[in-house]
């Protein structure tokens, strides 16, 4: 599961080319940022551990182990994205965020595909008359009749 994260993530940063040609970042930068992920993961553990002595879960045990893959994936996905972020112009980085939050959700099997086409394609209903026309121009109307 971690591998899976840091290959979308991966993926993802290699196309950030497209938005500018600027962003470009080598594979070695990447493991170099990913490795320091998980190593921050071990920090929170620790701390964790330190507030938590009783409740804190064995490793030894399954439920250790998912909540470490959990902490190890979250420390490295979040070390990545702050670490890629700094980099970004403020008008692309809602738009890493984005891509970032709609990929991990399509990977889980969260994301509705009818809703996020309609997010990203805005699809509208033709044939109704708007009756909505003093305040809702005519496209909005569509749009939420496709809905």
């Amino acid at each position: 599961p971690v591998a899976v994260r840091g290959a979308l993530t991966y993926f993802l940063i290699d196309q950030l080319w497209v938005l500018d040609h600027m962003y470009r970042f080598s594979m070695a930068n990447f493991v170099t940022i990913f490795k320091k992920g998980m190593d921050n993961a071990d920090k929170v553990d620790e701390e964790e551990g330190a507030e938590k002595k009783e409740a804190a879960p064995d490793s030894a045990t399954k439920e250790g182990l998912q909540a470490r893959v959990t902490l190890l994936i979250d420390t490295s996905c979040f070390t990545l994205f702050s670490y890629i972020a700094q980099g970004l112009f403020e008008r692309h980085k809602l738009v890493f965020a984005c891509q970032l939050c709609f990929q991990v959700l399509a990977r889980a099997g969260i994301l509705q595909a009818e809703m996020f086409d309609f997010l990203i394609k805005g699809t509208r209903a033709a044939g109704q008359d708007n009756t909505l026309n003093e305040w809702l121009d005519d496209t909005a109307w569509q749009m939420c009749c496709a809905l």
